[in-house]
């Protein structure tokens, strides 16, 4: 059978005791554990802001489709390329071939201003 090392009596007894030494070792480890775990959460507090940031900034800069455009604003289609006609409303885009995009931007910050004119002159359908 193999023998295991015993501790000596000087270190089990000073444990047992509760060394001065080893309190302090334990303290200061615990600091570190908890100024780890605190600059871990900023870290993680740091990512989830940066994607959502991210996430927000995709979906403002995006080109929409004249359906989610109606969605966005509750105005039909000969309304709303009447209001552009009229330069009362955000021109489209056109990225490529026979397709219209707004700019999900525009488009929000044009509902935005809406909500501010008063009622009797709100430009809805």
């Amino acid at each position: 059978m193999p023998s295991f090392p015993s501790k000596s009596p000087s270190t089990a007894s000073r444990k047992k005791a509760g060394d001065p030494a080893i309190a302090r070792q334990a303290e200061a480890l615990c600091d570190a554990l908890l100024e780890r775990l605190q600059a871990d959460e900023t870290f993680i507090a740091l990512v989830s802001a940066a994607v959502a940031a991210q996430r927000h900034a995709s979906d403002v800069s995006a080109l929409i489709a004249l359906e989610e455009v109606e969605r966005l604003t509750g105005i039909k289609k000969s309304k709303i390329y009447q209001l552009v006609r009229e330069a009362r409303f955000p021109a489209p885009y056109k990225p490529g071939g026979a397709s219209t995009r707004w700019s999900r931007a525009e488009v929000v910050a044009w509902c935005a201003g809406q909500r501010t004119v008063d009622a009797q002159t709100s430009v809805r359908a």
